[in-house]
């Protein structure tokens, strides 16, 4: 015990113990024992096996081997290595979304063809909503409410046609002062910002680096370039810089949602009135509670999934549902 050999490798342990609380006693002893107690090299290594660890907390599918590799691969910077473990995350659901596609397509085309065509020219009538997007698939109103509707809006009497004739008609002597000109039809406002160029973002990103672009969960971040395949450029509350792009999603890929009740007593929840549209973000594991925004809003929440109804981009949101 007394052995200063002993008692300088156990102060080296506590050292290191302290800077790096996530990591055992017993596997700093062994790593140091590994490296001939190099302590520099002990430190390195025991700061990589903490970073895995954290990471692979992040990216619980990846496995150990796979994080240590990317991870020396970006020279043990963290948030490079984060970045690239989403990018092949992503492009894994994308190619499970391509599949998933394809195999529909491939279905989907022998029934068509042994499809009557009487079938296919019965069509619906247009529908009489006007003008719509996502909105076509909202829940129809009760059917005692609409009775009640129809109840309410008195019905026009068509007037008289005896009397519109026998009504006589005045003819002016004097001569007609001129119509004033046209009102110039106010052309609608245009909508200046393309949906593919404004992305909201679904993790808070916070570095305090000046090249690089810090947001919170739900901001809204324009962007000013998207070529880069691992970080993009943007602009968000009068700052520019670069973010990883797997930290956002474009906002014309939104999965939207109709509140179908109110929701949001309690602190954490994301208050909503039933008709509200809601932006939703991330799934909560293990769980059927999303977290979302409102469509225009920044406050991030989390909701009951039973409380709403996907109108948009359902298809991404029945793979997230399947994590």
């Amino acid at each position: 015990v007394n052995d200063p050999a002993v008692i300088m490798s156990a102060d080296v342990v506590e050292k290191i113990k302290q800077r790096y609380p996530e990591a055992s006693r017993s596997v700093i002893e062994a790593e140091l024992q590994r490296n001939n107690n190099d302590v520099p090299a002990t430190v390195a290594t025991i700061k990589g096996l903490v970073v895995v660890a954290k990471l692979k907390k992040e990216f619980p599918k990846m496995s150990t081997d796979v994080i240590a590799h990317v991870l020396k691969e970006k020279g043990g910077d963290r948030d490079e290595a984060a970045c690239e473990l989403a990018r092949l995350v992503l492009d894994y659901w994308k190619m499970k979304l391509r599949k998933k596609r394809e195999n529909g397509a491939n279905r989907a085309a022998p029934q068509q063809q042994s499809r009557p065509t009487a079938v296919t020219q019965q069509q619906p009538p247009p529908s009489s909503y006007g003008t719509m997007n996502y909105e076509v698939d909202r829940l129809p109103e009760p059917i005692s409410q609409q009775r009640t509707q129809q109840a309410q809006q008195p019905q026009q009497q068509p007037a008289p046609v005896a009397a519109a004739v026998a009504a006589p008609v005045a003819v002016s002597t004097t001569a007609a002062a001129p119509l004033p000109a046209p009102i110039a039809a106010t052309p609608a406002a245009t909508q200046t910002t393309d949906p593919r160029k404004t992305v909201r973002a679904l993790f808070d990103y916070q570095t305090g680096v000046a090249a690089k672009l810090d947001f919170h969960k739900g901001d809204s971040v324009t962007l000013t370039d998207d070529s880069g395949e691992a970080w993009w450029y943007g602009q968000f509350q009068g700052r520019s810089g670069k973010f990883p792009k797997t930290y956002v999603r474009r906002v014309s890929d939104d999965i939207r949602a109709e509140a179908l009740y109110d929701f949001g007593e309690k602190d954490g929840h994301l208050k909503f009135k039933r008709g509200d549209t809601i932006v939703l973000l991330n799934k909560r594991k293990g769980s059927q509670w999303w977290e979302g925004v409102l469509e225009g809003g920044s406050a991030v929440g989390i909701l009951p999934l039973s409380y709403v109804k996907v109108v948009l981009n359902q298809e991404l949101f029945d793979e997230l549902q399947k994590e």
